[in-house]
């Protein structure tokens, strides 16, 4: 059996789409940055596209720190603005 390809984008479509369909109940301003995308042993990273830092966005990043496989981006190693909020939700590997 081979190992697929995650590079491709057959591959990486339905965890963008999971990743859509969580952020949904969330807020509609959030949104999948399918221009990064990665692999771990804890499952499939989706990014988030950057949102602009206000009093509303830092609460519903307080909600979403609650949600099983996000975590926020806003760390030292990380290059970030600090005008923005910055964040990866990870889902398990399918099959």
């Amino acid at each position: 059996m081979t190992k697929p390809d995650w590079t491709t984008k057959e591959f990486r479509e339905p965890y963008w789409q999971k990743a859509r369909e969580i952020l949904a109940e969330y807020s509609e301003e959030l949104k999948v940055d399918t221009s990064a995308f990665g692999i771990t042993t804890g499952g499939a990273i989706v990014h988030l596209v950057p949102v602009k830092r206000s009093k509303k966005s830092e609460a519903l990043w307080k909600r979403l720190g609650k949600l099983k496989g996000f975590e926020e981006r806003n760390k030292v190693m990380h290059f970030t603005r600090p005008s923005l909020l910055y964040g990866t939700l990870t889902l398990p590997l399918v099959d």
